[in-house]
């Protein structure tokens, strides 16, 4: 998802990254893992007396955020996303996804995009999910490396999330045009794989399909 820039144009900004070294293939989870540091993952290392070590054992799960535990893990991208808008070419592309938590009640997420062909980073972004208590609304909050920053708000039932966009921000430097609203849906299906349909409006196009990507799991 980009603010007029196509995301083969796009750059890091999210977390710092090096290029997958594996030419003409994504890497394996394992690489990605191991040459991806996010800025929104959990910490796994420094003092304990600062509260940035984790123990052995995983956190327990808030409760509050259980009916969102089909959607934690590392999921791959399976086949490559499909991309379109009508002010764009349309484009395929590579994506990691990983989201996690750490016992609070809230969810953890980072979306990293690649260049199908040449590995090179794309969009990018990174936040939160969290759930009112006690009911199944869901606020979703997202930093963008194209400098948009946005809350979406929805509901979960069952295996799906549905969440529109009800306050987007951006950078004072932003190109036109601009994103005016987002509307994301993620579910579970019977295949057990997580799939994204990403839909936008901007100020020159009414919400429009722009994106579509379906992924596999590949760590809890």
């Amino acid at each position: 998802m980009t603010d007029t820039v196509p995301p083969s144009g796009c750059a890091t900004s999210c977390s710092p990254t090096r290029r997958p070294e594996a030419a003409g293939r994504f890497p394996h989870p394992a690489a990605v893992n191991s040459s991806h540091v996010d800025a929104c993952r959990p910490l796994t290392g420094g003092h304990p007396a600062v509260g940035l070590a984790r123990g052995p054992e995983p956190p327990t799960m808030n409760p509050v955020v259980e009916p969102l535990s089909w959607m934690l893990g590392t999921w791959l991208s399976d086949p490559p996303g499909a991309g379109t808008f009508p002010t764009l070419q349309p484009f395929r592309y590579l994506e990691e996804v990983y989201i996690s938590h750490v016992g609070q009640p809230v969810l953890n997420f980072s979306f990293n995009a690649f260049h199908p062909d040449t590995h090179k980073p794309m969009h990018r972004e990174c936040g939160f999910i969290r759930l009112k208590p006690d009911t199944n609304k869901v606020a979703f909050v997202s930093a963008q490396n194209t400098g948009i920053v946005e809350v979406e708000e929805g509901e979960v039932n069952g295996q799906e999330l549905c969440i529109t966009s009800h306050s987007v921000a951006r950078i004072s430097f932003a190109k036109e045009p601009h994103v005016e609203q987002i509307t994301r849906k993620f579910r579970l299906n019977s295949d057990g794989k997580l799939e994204q349909t990403v839909s936008m409006a901007t100020t020159t196009q009414p919400m429009t399909q722009h994106l579509h990507v379906t992924y596999k799991k590949v760590t809890p």
